[in-house]
């Protein structure tokens, strides 16, 4: 019983919305090249741009207010 109470019930984030979902696929199409450059075809530095990319989707997809999204949802999507 005790174990039982220990173990934290998981809760599943909503579903993405379909503007959630838009807001996604648009910012892809915009920074696809960006997205796959690595450091040796975009020079030093590429790596925190591409994760500076990361977290400006993840803030415009926050924006929508459909509820906070975490970086590992946003890149599963």
């Amino acid at each position: 019983m005790a174990e039982e109470a220990l173990i934290a019930k998981r809760t599943k984030s909503k579903m993405f919305t379909s503007r959630e979902e838009d807001i996604v696929v648009d910012f892809m199409k915009e920074n696809a090249n960006s997205m796959r450059s690595s450091h040796a075809s975009a020079g030093p530095g590429a790596a925190h741009k591409v994760n500076q990319l990361w977290l400006s989707l993840v803030n415009s997809v926050n924006v929508c207010g459909s509820g906070p999204r975490t970086l590992k949802q946003v890149k599963e999507k």
